[in-house]
């Protein structure tokens, strides 16, 4: 508002009615008094933004009288918490900045007088045509300085002229390799100020990274690329142990300031506008989140040293890193969610696992071996201790045995489960690139799982002995059944004499049973055929040597036999993936006492020794069968046909009727007539039968198809149990639906 009023048709109420007015209102100390009211009645009301504007009133009041100091008192503290910086009012900002620098030249205020320079230098502020702006002569005109300054100005106070940002060019980091990362500073000064000269860029981290120190050199050219107001220069640090200056670090006076860090040099002169990347390869060292904590820039000059701090709040994101193409400068996108953070992770072991004889598939019951190789790619050499395991369902997991390279591992007895199935062994020191095989066997389980191979190797070098490393090496192994098999039981006629009921006989017959044992047997015997089909699961041809019925329990009162008819035990068969081969087996079994008529159980189970084709280790596979039962208190009927006799191609089938029981029964017998075949024979009959007696009726077919089954339909009622017996067929004959059936020869 203009201070500058017409008085001419009315003069000033001051000189109108001098004595109603005590004091001038342009008095200074009036407007001071006034202005040191308002400032009360706003900061009551939490009005910041209007002190903040009286507050630079008064100051200004003060300049314009020459009071320095008093100015100075009010600017520092309003300049150092205005909020126009943090709303972006540049230009009420510029005057308060013009102002304290006044104060600060005419009270010789150095550091006020360094930081209000700094921030004047931002282009985010109008430039002056008629003055000069170089930051290295912002002390010319103070004479009476005693010390070189020393001043520090925390980047997110002011409004800089310069903005320094890192990242890593990684996601993750490694302990021991070589992390890339690139520093980029920017030059945000007026366009006609002279280029800022940094002295030396420190940065510093938290977690698991050294130091880095960025020296000024003005010689170093030849690691430079550079585009429109962009340079981008390789720097290459080396590890150093001088003393770090307390100045450009965070650390508190009474914080330890490591002296190891790294050093190097490049050319960091930053002229207006321009931006310089520097690209450079740090040294993991410990393992976890690592993060910049502050990058300070130093500017030091013939008058004072200024150490600007950027803290990793302040630091804005850097988007993009820079780099040379074949076109010039690209930029790709910073990986990760943050630049200024990464993950580093242990150092990655050089040590390499290998089992080169890894099959896809694995069978139960075989035994494997296994060599795990060793290789140090390390540059040193390792102390290694091995440690071999499995993972998976609890006591089901194969024992472990390491074999030394000089035994033959076929010949080794290897449990089916331990307890603990680890082993840990110890390797002599291996030498860079050396080789070492480690042989472990053990036998799979004898039911299909899946479970992990787990193999970790811990070593350490021998120049850093304190350093474990550890390699883990796993495998997933499905172990599933070679086989499967099913079964058919037929029951067979016994040709021997059965006891003679009415008769005492003494003698008696030696069974041997499955284990080897002679048992004297007196009671009834019976005779069944088995055959067993065997289909093979496996992927890849298995050679089967032996093919057995075994009976797993044999009661006390019952002899068991079981003979094996047909077997690949003289020859060796081979079976093909989804193939099939049969094996026919003959049981014997006994009743100890003719008195003894309840029936048995047999439990039996097929046990199959095959070895993979074309290997030497064999394996037995157990496939439980089921249950037979034999019923030898029951009456039962046996169909049995013969060979074809005569032109007109006769077929004899016999019925033998058994009676076990001590009971005299009386069945009754039919054969009902069919449009398939002609028969000769008693078409009904009855037919009576002593306690432990049996008798066979024939029967003449003549078949009238040819080339197809035909199907007798012979009928036994027992009158004394009052129920139809089940014909059972031997021999070649059906089992089906039907009762029994017969097949007939196509005719030449």
């Amino acid at each position: 508002m203009s201070r500058i009023y017409d008085t001419f048709l009315c003069q000033e109420p001051a000189r109108q009615d001098p004595f109603s007015v005590v004091s001038d209102p342009d008095d200074p100390e009036t407007l001071l008094k006034t202005y040191e009211k308002s400032v009360a009645y706003f900061a009551q009301q939490n009005r910041v933004r209007a002190v903040e504007r009286l507050q630079y009133e008064i100051a200004l009041l003060h300049l314009k009288h020459q009071q320095w100091r008093r100015a100075l008192k009010i600017l520092v503290p309003l300049w150092q918490t205005i909020s126009w910086r943090q709303t972006g009012w540049w230009q009420l900002l510029e005057g308060v900045d013009w102002a304290l620098r006044e104060c600060a030249q005419a009270t010789s205020d150095v550091e006020t007088l360094i930081a209000v320079e700094w921030e004047l230098l931002s282009n985010r502020f109008s430039a002056r045509t008629e003055w000069h702006y170089d930051f290295s002569k912002c002390l010319d005109g103070i004479l009476d300085i005693d010390t070189r300054p020393k001043i520090t100005i925390r980047a997110e106070r002011v409004v800089g002229c310069l903005s320094a940002t890192l990242a890593f060019d990684a996601i993750e980091g490694h302990v021991g390799v070589p992390l890339p990362a690139q520093l980029l500073l920017t030059s945000q000064a007026q366009n006609q100020s002279t280029p800022l000269v940094v002295s030396n860029v420190f940065i510093e981290f938290e977690g698991g990274l050294k130091p880095i120190d960025i020296r000024h050199d003005v010689i170093e050219f030849s690691n430079m690329s550079a585009s429109a107001n962009t340079e981008v220069h390789n720097v290459s640090l080396e590890k150093s142990s001088t003393v770090i200056d307390p100045s450009i670090s965070l650390r508190s006076a009474s914080s330890t300031i490591p002296s190891d860090h790294f050093l190097g040099s490049s050319d960091l002169s930053l002229k207006p506008g321009v931006s310089k990347a520097l690209s450079f390869l740090m040294h993991p060292y410990d393992a976890g989140t690592s993060s910049v904590k502050a990058i300070a820039v130093t500017i030091q000059n013939d008058s004072f040293d200024a150490n600007i701090v950027f803290s990793a709040k302040e630091t804005r994101r850097q988007e993009f890193i820079l780099h040379q193409g074949t076109s010039g400068l690209l930029r790709r996108r910073v990986r990760g969610n943050r630049h200024d953070s990464i993950a580093i992770l242990p150092k990655p072991p050089k040590l390499q696992i290998q089992i080169p004889m890894l099959l896809k598939e694995y069978l139960t019951d075989e035994s494997i071996i296994l060599d795990i190789i060793l290789t140090n790619k390390e540059e040193d050499n390792v102390k290694v201790e091995l440690e071999v395991g499995f993972s998976g369902e609890r006591g089901m997991l194969p024992g472990l045995r390491f074999v030394p390279l000089s035994e033959d591992a076929h010949a080794l007895e290897l449990a089916d489960r331990e307890d603990h199935p680890r082993f840990t062994y110890s390797l002599d020191q291996m030498n860079p690139l050396e080789s070492r095989t480690a042989r472990i066997a053990f036998k799979a389980s004898s039911i299909p799982l899946e479970m992990v191979l787990e193999i970790k190797a811990l070593y350490y070098l021998i120049s850093e002995p304190d350093t474990p490393m550890s390699k883990i090496y796993t495998n997933q192994m499905v172990f599933d059944r070679p086989f499967e098999a099913n079964y058919e039981f037929r029951p067979l006629i016994d040709t021997a004499m059965w006891p003679n009921y009415f008769q005492l006989d003494e003698s008696c017959v030696k069974i041997g049973d499955s284990y080897g044992h002679n048992t004297e047997a007196r009671g009834l015997r019976q005779k069944w055929y088995s055959v067993a089909r065997i289909a093979s699961f496996a992927g890849q041809p298995l050679d089967l040597e032996s093919v057995n019925l075994q009976v797993m329990n044999i009661r006390d009162d019952v002899a068991c036999t079981v003979k094996t008819v047909t077997s690949c035990s003289s020859e060796t068969v081979t079976i093909k993936p989804n193939g099939f081969h049969e094996t026919y087996f003959e049981i014997t079994a006994q009743k100890l006492d003719l008195d003894d008529r309840e029936a048995a159980f047999l439990r039996l189970q097929l046990e199959v020794r095959w070895q993979r084709h074309g290997a030497h280790a064999t394996a037995v596979t157990q496939i439980a069968a089921p249950n037979l039962v034999l019923p030898f208190g029951e009456p039962r009927v046996l169909a049995s046909a013969g060979r074809v006799q005569g032109d007109a191609k006769v077929i004899p089938l016999d019925y033998t009727i058994e009676n076990p029981s001590d009971h005299v029964l009386t069945f009754d017998l039919s054969m009902e007539a069919s449009e398939e075949f002609a028969f000769s024979g008693c078409k009904a009959r009855a037919l009576q039968l002593v306690p432990l007696s049996r008798h066979t009726i024939r029967f003449n077919i003549m078949p009238l198809i040819h080339g197809a089954w035909i199907s007798p339909s012979f009928r036994v009622w027992d009158t004394h149990f009052h129920q139809s017996l089940k014909i059972h067929g031997t021999g070649e004959l059906k089992n089906d639906k039907k009762g029994i059936s017969i097949w007939v020869d196509a005719e030449d």
